[in-house]
């Protein structure tokens, strides 16, 4: 039986945020963010071909939190969130803000 996301035209999936994107929501420039991605120290990495010559963003759902950037040493913007850069929200998420309502 199709769930009530699905009722809509819409299949729960995984979404993406661009390279550019997390550099304004971060703070940290290209280089560095595609050097990061490059070493592996990025999960959820993503790159317009198989060569990993053209970085096109993060999965969403993996980017690292703020502290986790500060660890490797980085400067981050101290607003930077990465539960602000989600393309969705899990069912969880969704029953406890409509309890708190």
């Amino acid at each position: 039986m199709p769930d009530e996301t699905e009722a809509r035209g819409r299949l729960p999936s995984r979404g993406a945020i661009r390279v550019e994107d997390f550099c304004v929501a971060t703070g940290l420039d290209h280089a560095t963010v595609v050097r990061l991605m490059r070493e592996g120290k990025l999960a959820g990495a993503l790159w317009r071909d198989k060569e990993s010559t053209r970085p096109f963003g993060l999965i969403d759902d993996q980017l690292p939190s703020r502290q986790a950037l500060l660890a490797l040493g980085l400067r981050v913007r101290p607003d930077y969130d990465p539960a602000d850069h989600r393309s969705f929200t899990t069912d969880d998420h969704e029953d406890d803000a409509e309890a708190g309502s």
